[in-house]
């Protein structure tokens, strides 16, 4: 009925049976054949199995989505993007981390800070040099609070031969500031006034200060 109204192709996929009652997906066309005088003589019909097709492309949807899955429960920021800064993945640490990332102006420019994006492209040309780097860098957050992160950057060819930049970001903020406390404490220990001794259970001495030493009257090394 759709030829005869004009239609010059028709497509759609049908379920059948075959003669083992095994189900089978059909892809059906159907076009036109006209006369010398345009007069519509028949119709031109064609039937494939594609079942295994189906099945193929069913399987590639499935690890395609598991793959997402896996990727957006990682505890750690993971995106792609090209070489020009246009992303185009990133998951949901990132989401949550930076903000849902708006792929209609999917390029960084229109996200980070340009001193950051300036940084970011030189980051990516040691990255189409070396084939990755490694960088440990201070960005702001979606709640306005600077984060330090190492990043591990990759090339990549994606689906069309395009050379990608694979990205991985690890936030190391209290390690950084756990370091930061440790080094500010071991300062102000090291400069007390009053002697700080700490010893193993068996009465050895593992750490004293300066002043503690002094009033030991003997090198902290010696004890």
């Amino acid at each position: 009925e759709q030829i005869k109204q004009g239609e010059a192709l028709v497509e759609k996929q049908e379920v059948r049976f075959n003669r083992n009652n095994e189900r089978v997906i059909c892809q059906y066309s159907a076009k036109p054949f006209y006369g010398i005088d345009g007069e519509l003589i028949g119709i031109i019909e064609d039937f494939n199995d594609v079942t295994e097709l189906n099945k193929a492309q069913e399987y590639q949807l499935k690890t395609q989505q598991q793959f997402e899955s896996l990727l957006n429960a990682m505890p750690v920021g993971v995106f792609i993007r090209d070489f020009e800064g246009n992303m185009f993945y990133q998951n949901t640490y990132m989401d949550n981390a930076f903000g849902s990332f708006n792929f209609e102006r999917k390029n960084i420019k229109y996200v980070f800070p340009s001193t950051q994006v300036d940084r970011f492209m030189e980051e990516d040309k040691m990255v189409d040099k070396h084939g990755s780097v490694i960088v440990e860098e201070q960005l702001t957050d979606g709640n306005g609070i600077e984060r330090t992160y190492v990043t591990h950057k990759f090339k990549f060819l994606g689906s069309k031969n395009q050379s990608l930049i694979g990205g991985v970001s690890i936030d190391i903020t209290k390690r950084k500031n756990a370091e930061h406390n440790f080094y500010v404490l071991s300062k102000a220990i090291n400069n007390s006034p009053i002697g700080v001794v700490i010893t193993a259970p068996d009465g050895m001495i593992e750490f004293c200060n300066p002043e503690f030493a002094k009033l030991a009257s003997s090198p902290k090394e010696e004890l």
